[in-house]
Formats: C-alpha cells, sequence, structure tokens
C-alpha cells in the first residue's frame, strides 16, 4: 500500500481524534466556566442583599426615618409647603408606623389585611404611603387604578395578576413587593380588552378587581378620595363598597382635614 496514503490516513484519523478531544475539552470548560459563573452570581447576589438589609431600627429610630422620607417626598414636590404632623394624620400615622414596623400594638389592625386610605382631596394620603413603601414588614409598589385598567385595555385578564411581581431589589431584603393602588375611584368605569370582539361586554376593571380579591384575598393597599361609606357605594357600588370594609384595615383622614396643596396660596 502507498505510504503517502496511510500517511494521510493516519493523520486525518489523528486531527479528528484531536479534534474531537480538544472539543470535549472545550464543551467541559465551558460547562465548568457557566457553573462558576452561576456560583459566583448567586453568591454576591447574596452578598448584596444581605448589605442591603439595614441595621436592626428601633421603633423610635423607624418613626423618625419614615417621617423624614414624608416631609422630604412633600417638600420635593412643593418646595414652600409647611410639613407638621398634626390633629389631621397623627392617629393616622402611628396606625401605619405600628403596622409596617411589625409590632402591631395598634389596636384593630389585622396583619393579614392590607390598607383603606380614604380622605379628601390633599390631606397627603398618597405622599404619607410613599413614605412607607420599603419598611420591615411588608413592602409595596404603587400603582394608579388607571394604569391597572390601561393593563386591561392592552392584555385582557393577564392584567389582574399583572403588578404583582417579585422583585429583589427590596432594600429589606424581601423578595416579594405587594402594591398600593393609588387614586382608586378615579380610572375609567367602562372598559374593553383590545382585540375583544363586538359582542363582548365592557367590564369596571377595579370592581371586577375587588369581586375577585374578595374570593381570593391578598394583602395589598388601596388609596381614595371617597371619605365615607356612601362616596365608596356612589363610585362603585354597595356590593363593592361592603367587600372593601371587609378586605382591607380601614384608614379614614378626617373629612375636614385642608388640601394641603392650596395651603398658604
Amino acid at each position: 500500500m502507498d505510504e503517502t496514503f496511510l500517511d494521510k490516513l493516519f493523520a486525518t484519523l489523528a486531527h479528528d481524534f484531536a479534534g474531537n478531544f480538544y472539543y470535549q475539552v472545550a464543551c467541559t470548560v465551558d460547562e465548568q466556566k457557566k457553573v462558576e459563573e452561576r456560583r459566583r452570581y448567586e453568591e454576591s447576589e447574596k452578598e448584596r442583599l444581605e448589605a442591603l438589609k439595614p441595621l436592626q431600627l428601633s421603633f423610635d429610630e423607624f418613626r423618625d426615618t419614615i417621617i423624614g422620607k414624608w416631609r422630604a417626598i412633600v417638600m420635593q414636590e412643593d418646595t414652600n409647603a409647611e410639613f407638621a404632623i398634626d390633629q389631621y394624620c397623627s392617629a393616622e400615622l402611628n396606625g401605619l408606623l405600628d403596622y409596617f414596623y411589625g409590632r402591631n400594638l395598634f389596636s384593630g389592625l389585622d396583619v393579614r389585611k392590607g390598607f383603606l386610605i380614604m380622605g379628601p382631596v390633599g390631606c397627603r394620603k398618597t405622599s404619607m404611603m410613599q413614605a412607607f413603601q420599603n419598611n420591615p414588614f411588608a413592602s409595596f409598589r404603587i400603582v394608579e387604578a388607571q394604569e391597572m385598567v390601561q393593563a386591561y385595555k392592552e392584555v385582557g385578564e393577564a392584567a389582574f395578576n399583572y403588578f404583582h411581581i417579585t422583585d429583589k431589589r427590596n432594600k429589606f431584603g424581601h423578595e416579594h413587593y405587594e402594591i398600593c393602588i393609588d387614586e382608586v375611584g378615579r380610572e375609567e368605569r367602562s372598559v374593553i380588552a383590545k382585540g375583544a370582539s363586538f359582542a363582548s361586554t365592557h367590564i369596571n376593571f377595579i370592581e371586577e378587581y375587588i369581586f375577585r380579591l374578595y374570593k381570593s384575598p391578598r394583602r395589598l393597599h388601596l388609596i381614595t378620595n371617597a371619605t365615607s361609606y356612601d362616596d365608596l357605594v356612589k363610585t362603585y357600588s354597595e356590593a363593592a363598597a361592603s367587600r372593601l370594609l371587609k378586605l382591607f384595615n380601614v384608614v379614614i383622614f378626617p373629612e375636614n382635614s385642608p388640601n394641603y396643596r392650596l395651603v398658604g396660596v
């Protein structure tokens, strides 16, 4: 047999063997690199979350932190605003402080439920809740009712769970954000999902959300300018209003609370 042919044959076999061998080695190395990168990522993520957890605050320190945040939020909205913990908000603030600190000393609060925050326009309901967004007990994100309605118009049924997410960015180390729905009662009341047939029924999304929440409770918060049960009935229906009172810890700012946006104007 031709020696040249044999040389070429052995050279080809050797090349193929070496190629397969190095390919296997490369795959193994690549897999090991992925495992190592994953391990490093998990370690760094764990370290990051631990680093983000604040030192254990005393109740007084927590109170001072929340009031400081609340003041900063109010002043950011209006640098000329006057800020004080007065007779229109002190009881409401104390209840939320106990609840979100996790000590539950304020009578009548159920930690399994969230808050229905009611009060007239401009009494600083939203800014107060913004100050509490990150807290030791159960942190939350604020979304507007109209955002949820718009989501329903865009994606349909998925909107009922669209805003309930898992997010590790919470500085208290929680891996889940609850939600606080703001501007409840000011959203569109009759909507239909994109792509629905002409014969499909329009719905009041927030009212339907309340009914579903009643059947399958989950802790969240609502903020509304309604100041009474009758207001809730007028906004939605008696069926929805009665469920709201059952589902939430109800906090009502005094009806004569000033509109702080107009104070000094």
